[in-house]
């Protein structure tokens, strides 16, 4: 039997004029860049764990968005955008060229494709609704809307063709590089432009302007021509080995884009040093050499960074001294963050770096791996002129990828005084030992452990589906209103009350004012307007200062949610209520209760608390619901569970229904 099983993630997007885009109820400006789905040396062969790794790099850096120019991508790129929280614009396969009518046909069957392929991953947000380069195409933009009618479209204009305007489509996607035409009345989402501080500033200034996608993630082969015939790539913010270009600035979006404490050093410190400069989110900048301050700094006031929350620090050299450089980040005059570097000397040693963040390696013939040969002086600064063949080899079951098959993979001759190499792992789980040599240095060597693969792809794949058993249970007197659905469970005044339950495998539940039974109160039915306000109106209460005990005994062994509602009812009754009369000789609800409470939790992980849960009041509970609390214990099957809600003031305290749910 065949069967499809999908990642559903829920969130909302919203797009206007005065926020621009709104996720989860959040204004976000859209910055992160455009991704080719190409590798250096293996081109579009990249597994599936390499996939993930561009996409957890670009996190990092606090990027919330990726283009998948110009064609859709692999499926496990969109997989590893829904889990890491990366949106995604993606197009059907185009750039510049327009055909005849059986061209629009493809064209228009690769748009339903990419969108039936790709509809149900929550990451994707914005389809493109044109031709790359040239502007939007109604037939596509139709075709993609009867698809998927709820997400944007994209015009995919540029500067110097077709109507400057998202047209028919939702977006007015521009590809900018330098003027272009906006009216301004209307939404624009760069889904090209350049890179760094400056280029992302210009987006900054208007909601309008929703973000900056720029060009490109990676260095990509290319039919343009190229500076060296060794170098066939061109282009991105890092090489196609997924290092990061120092000139390209990428170190500076952690600064601009997330929360915690960063700075980095740009600069070398040598003697042809004259300006230093600093990516930090700090309010200030302190420059030390040698141990000595030479100068604090404010990020920069340029009108080229007005726009930004962290512009770059910039620091002018008058007079250089060779040693240690350091800078610390300074917040409320506070050090908070702080990194070094040192005047480079000779090439000494290679540092190895197999890339194992965020992914295992698996033994099963394709899995691949990237290690980082990178070129120290003794100090361990890299030697970022570095230009040095590296020579690497493996032992254990794996090959270095296009050895000895004259593609320049092995030796390999490094650039930003770094050699990449990309291991592919062999089908024999275990140890494998790469080592990195160059002449005239002390070499490296690394050992990392692939794992045994799973080639049984449901059991590797398939999420378990959890049927998870629930049972809903109306406390209150006898005289209380019984929905369906809900499990009534009658007691007396001055007793604890135990019921029995053939759910969940069989249980008891006991219930009594704690630390005194006979300072147990019930109530039947009172009125209360709200969703389950038949539950809610009604309960039990623990009128000793010692609060109220909920115990369960000969609950299966396993993990569980209580969710347990604490309303003080109130009557809605008037006239026409055949109960009025009844009603009007309870006593219970008048009692003075506790309005917070917290939950000592004794379960077969020991001994836990939940604090200052807000207990409800009233008899109109339509527009104020009830407050639940959600409560997470285990069972060992043997020991009793045990609940102690107290009141924090020592009042008396309510209990009107719980749900007890088998959870995982």
């Amino acid at each position: 039997m065949d069967q499809v099983e999908v990642k559903t993630g829920f969130r909302k997007i919203e797009m206007n004029n005065h926020d621009g885009i709104v996720l989860n109820g959040k204004p976000i400006k859209l910055i992160g860049t455009n991704l080719h789905q190409h590798y250096g040396f293996i081109g579009d062969a990249m597994p599936n764990s390499l996939h993930y790794k561009d996409i957890l790099q670009l996190k990092k850096l606090g990027m919330n968005v990726i283009r998948t120019a110009h064609y859709p991508h692999d499926n496990s790129l969109l997989e590893a955008c829904d889990e890491l929280g990366m949106l995604v614009y993606e197009e059907a396969p185009t750039w510049m060229s327009i055909g005849n009518e059986a061209w629009f046909d493809n064209f228009e069957k690769a748009a339903r494709t990419m969108v039936r392929n790709h509809r149900n991953h929550t990451s994707v947000f914005i389809w493109g609704a044109g031709i790359n380069h040239r502007g939007y195409v109604p037939r596509s933009h139709n075709v993609i809307k009867q698809e998927d009618p709820f997400r944007y479209t994209a015009s995919q204009s540029s500067r110097w063709t077709g109507w400057q305007t998202s047209g028919l489509t939702d977006i007015y996607g521009q590809m900018v590089y330098g003027p272009y035409y906006w009216s301004g009345d209307e939404p624009m989402l760069a889904m090209e432009g350049r890179r760094g501080p400056e280029a992302i500033n210009e987006y900054m200034n208007s909601p309008m302007k929703l973000g900056l996608i720029s060009w490109t993630a990676h260095a990509y082969y290319t039919f343009h021509p190229t500076d060296t015939p060794k170098d066939r790539s061109r282009g991105g913010f890092m090489t196609a080995f997924r290092y990061p270009r120092p000139e390209e600035n990428l170190a500076w979006y952690p600064a601009e884009l997330t929360d915690y404490p960063y700075l980095h050093i740009v600069s070398d410190w040598n003697e042809d040093t004259k300006e230093v400069v600093i990516f930090s989110n700090s309010e200030k900048v302190q420059l030390k050499v040698n141990g000595k301050t030479i100068a604090e700094e404010h990020p920069s006031r340029a009108d080229k960074y007005k726009y930004l929350k962290h512009a770059p620090f910039v620091f002018s050299i008058s007079k250089y001294e060779k040693g240690t450089l350091t800078a610390n980040g300074l917040l409320d005059g506070k050090i908070v963050v702080s990194k070094t570097t040192k005047t480079p000397e000779e090439a000494y040693r290679i540092i190895l770096e197999p890339d194992m963040e965020g992914r295992k390696f698996v033994a099963d013939g394709s899995d691949i791996l990237v290690a980082y040969a990178k070129i120290v002086d003794k100090n361990g600064i890299l030697l970022g002129d570095a230009d040095i063949a590296v020579e690497f080899s493996v032992k254990g079951d794996a090959k270095i990828i296009g050895d000895k098959e004259g593609i320049g993979s092995n030796p390999m001759q490094t650039e930003y005084g770094v050699a990449p190499v990309l291991i592919r792992a062999g089908n024999s789980p275990g140890q494998i030992t790469i080592t990195a040599k160059a002449k005239g240095l002390k070499s490296a060597t690394e050992t990392i452990t692939t794992e045994k693969a799973n080639f049984d792809m449901i059991a590797s794949t398939a999420e378990p589906i959890y049927d998870f058993e629930s049972i809903r249970v109306d406390l209150g007197g006898e005289e209380q209103l019984v929905q369906f659905d809900w499990i009534p469970w009658n007691g007396k005044d001055n007793a604890a009350s135990t019921k029995q339950f053939e759910e969940l495998g069989g249980f008891s539940a006991t219930v009594q004012s704690n630390g005194d039974a006979s300072s147990t109160r019930w109530l039947g039915e009172i009125n209360v307007i709200g969703k389950y306000g038949f539950a809610h109106g009604e309960g039990v209460l623990g009128v000793a200062k010692e609060g109220l005990t909920l115990k369960f005994s000969g609950l299966k062994k396993g993990k569980y949610k209580l969710n347990t509602v604490h309303h003080a009812p109130r009557t809605n009754t008037d006239s026409m209520d055949p109960n009025q009369e009844k009603m009007a000789t309870y006593r219970i609800y008048k009692i003075p209760y506790t309005k917070e409470l917290d939950v000592t939790i004794s379960d077969a992980n020991g001994t836990s608390t939940l604090s200052n849960v807000t207990v409800t009041e009233g008899e109109t509970m339509q527009t104020s619901p009830f407050q639940p609390t959600e409560i997470y214990f285990e069972s060992d099957g043997k020991s009793n569970i045990q609940f102690i809600f107290k009141g924090t003031d020592q009042k008396a305290v309510w209990l009107n229904s719980f749900v007890l749910s088998e959870w995982h």
